[in-house]
């Protein structure tokens, strides 16, 4: 669970964290429009960290084997602004198919809460 964990604060946080500024906070906060260098290298590094979880999570219920974890909760946060900041992560069917796994447990779907941009 750790390793994912850290995986997620290393990699997977700058990758999506990225491309939600860019694409949605940069207009909240006045700071202009999306810098199209910054979309473009947080496109790859999504690209490269979804092939990780992707191919990750092929055979696996979850991403610690079959046992929903913490880790799980980590990882999957940042999937909750997937479509509104457009990351190219379509093609990743396994993460497609984790994360709709997810939206099933109603105490998930209940604490999401869309923010107002």
């Amino acid at each position: 669970m750790s390793r994912w964990q850290f995986w997620e604060n290393a990699h997977w946080d700058p990758a999506c964290g990225s491309l939600i500024f860019e694409r949605l906070l940069k207009k909240v906060f006045g700071q202009g429009d999306a810098s199209p260098e910054q979309i473009e290298k947080g496109e790859g590094e999504v690209r490269r960290f979804g092939g990780v979880l992707n191919g990750w999570l092929a055979g696996r219920r979850f991403l610690c084997g079959n046992h929903l974890s913490l880790a799980d909760f980590s990882v999957g946060a940042w999937l909750n602004y997937a479509q509104r900041a457009q990351y190219p992560i379509d093609d990743f069917r396994e993460i497609g198919r984790w994360y709709a796994g997810l939206m099933e447990l109603p105490a998930w779907r209940e604490s999401i809460v869309a923010p107002p941009f």
